[in-house]
């Protein structure tokens, strides 16, 4: 049996045991949630196959299983993370270097500017620290391989992998499943990332990640999963009760049996 629910602008897909996620990020996913939600009806009623990244991903189902995997907190700390990640393409560099700083030494830090910074900006924050004081800087600029040339500063990609540039000056990839859809093979170690999908998108995209290393799923909230997803000595955790679904919650838009 196959069964569709919405949560707000999310679209929630039980195959059977499993389950997966379908929520385009508005302004990122090339495609809408209207759009998401004509094509997942059609692949559900007419078998037809998928090809928007959100329904491709949202169809790789699986059961409600624990779950335990490093978290890399997401601009504030949180108890027991050793991970803290940044974001300062919104500040000047005024304003960055000192927000930066009081972490310095404390955290194993990614920086994301999100490419909003240009080439003279992103060179100038790396005047005021170390390459070795981060892990990675995240999209710091759009001109990643003169920025690359200029500075021994590690590079991350995120948008950039959706747009199939070179990756040869990345020493990480970010992956958010939900707007690529699949997941690429890379020479470079993959950091999942979310886009605000609900807990139940967020543990989809957990079970993909290495237990080696912390992943960006910091953005979950309490909603229908049950009990919430924790957070438990820098690890994403949770272990689903007898009923991990609250239904009740959820708006049945189809069956298909």
């Amino acid at each position: 049996m196959k069964n569709l629910y919405q949560y707000q602008q999310k679209l929630l897909v039980q195959i059977d045991d499993c389950w997966g996620e379908i929520s385009p990020l508005p302004g990122f996913s090339q495609e809408t949630f209207a759009e998401a939600k004509q094509e997942i009806l059609q692949v559900l009623h007419e078998d037809k196959q998928p090809t928007l990244p959100s329904v491709i991903f949202g169809l790789s189902v699986s059961p409600l299983t624990p779950i335990k995997v490093p978290l890399c907190a997401l601009n504030r700390p949180r108890v027991g993370c050793s991970t803290l990640k940044l974001k300062v393409g919104h500040l000047t560099i005024d304003e960055a270097v000192p927000f930066v700083k009081q972490y310095i030494g404390k955290y194993r830090l990614r920086i994301d500017c999100n490419r909003k910074w240009n080439l003279e900006k992103a060179l100038a924050f790396t005047k005021h620290f170390r390459p070795t004081d981060f892990e990675y800087l995240e999209e710091p600029t759009h001109e990643l391989d003169e920025f690359a040339k200029r500075t021994d500063f590690p590079i991350a990609l995120d948008e950039t992998l959706r747009e199939y540039k070179d990756i040869a000056c990345a020493k990480f990839a970010i992956i958010k499943p939900t707007l690529s859809g699949t997941i690429p093979k890379l020479p470079i170690p993959i950091i999942f990332s979310s886009s605000y999908e609900s807990s139940l998108g967020i543990l989809q995209i957990a079970r993909l990640g290495s237990r080696e290393i912390a992943h960006g799923l910091d953005t979950f909230s309490p909603d229908f999963i049950d009990p919430p997803i924790t957070v438990e000595n820098g690890f994403l955790t949770w272990f689903p009760s007898k009923n991990p679904i609250n239904i009740d919650k959820l708006c049945l838009i189809t069956t298909v049996h």
